[in-house]
């Protein structure tokens, strides 16, 4: 279910418009726990995206290497004619 720009954007505005006092204690440990997932999920994601594109450059290359390589053929047969 898609919903428009408008409504979220509604919803998102009220929610900050209409907040209340919340009177709740965050431990100093809870702040560095969701610090080392913020980090960890940082570097699994930096790590995901490296081998991501290390299959694609490989696959490019070898692509590209392909291409070029009949290119350079036909034009050492032409030149050799």
């Amino acid at each position: 279910m898609r919903y428009s720009r408008f409504s979220v954007t509604s919803f998102l505005l009220a929610s900050i418009l209409y907040t209340q006092d919340v009177h709740a204690y965050v431990d100093p440990g809870t702040g560095s726990y969701l610090l080392q997932i913020l980090l960890a999920s940082m570097l699994a994601i930096f790590f995901s995206v490296k081998l991501f594109w290390r299959k694609i450059k490989i696959r490019l290359a070898a692509l590209c290497k392909a291409w070029f390589g009949s290119k350079e053929e036909e034009k050492s047969d032409k030149d050799s004619k």
